[in-house]
């Protein structure tokens, strides 16, 4: 039965995303070119290694990614006080091209720190990008709604 109460019907929405990050998780655990069960990740080293360096690690930074970039969406649509906000409306997208082009046109192969410093100029550009917008967007201390 699903509950006409607000907090019910969001636990169980919650529930059933969680319900279908499992069973798309456990897919791409045990799908791919090489045949893995429990009895092979038991005996086998090669299929202990196939899942535990890269079934396990894709499965996990899939999973963290997408979190991430939930979480992004959700600020900046908080921030701008627009539902309809993403990175390619308000410009991020397009400041993090604009650096990440400066750097390749201007030959920055070097990294700091192992970070490529093209990565680097692509969020600068990004960044700044969300600085400008955000800006143009106040009207006094307040960002406009749908500005």
């Amino acid at each position: 039965m699903i509950s006409t109460h607000p907090h019910g019907r969001l636990v169980g929405l919650f529930l059933t995303l969680l319900v279908v990050l499992m069973g798309c998780a456990a897919i791409a655990l045990w799908a791919g070119y090489r045949h893995l069960d429990f009895a092979s990740l038991r005996d086998d080293p090669i299929a202990r290694a196939v899942f535990f360096r890269l079934r396990l690690p894709r499965v996990v930074m899939a999973a963290m990614i997408g979190a991430t970039l939930a979480a992004v969406g959700t600020a900046l649509q908080a921030m701008f006080r627009n539902p309809l906000a993403d990175p390619f409306t308000l410009g991020v997208s397009g400041g993090g091209a604009l650096g990440a082009s400066i750097a390749i046109a201007l030959g920055w192969g070097l990294r700091i720190s192992g970070i490529p410093l093209v990565f680097l100029a692509a969020f600068l550009g990004a960044a700044i990008a969300v600085v400008l917008v955000y800006r143009i967007a106040r009207t006094g201390s307040v960002v406009m709604p749908g500005a």
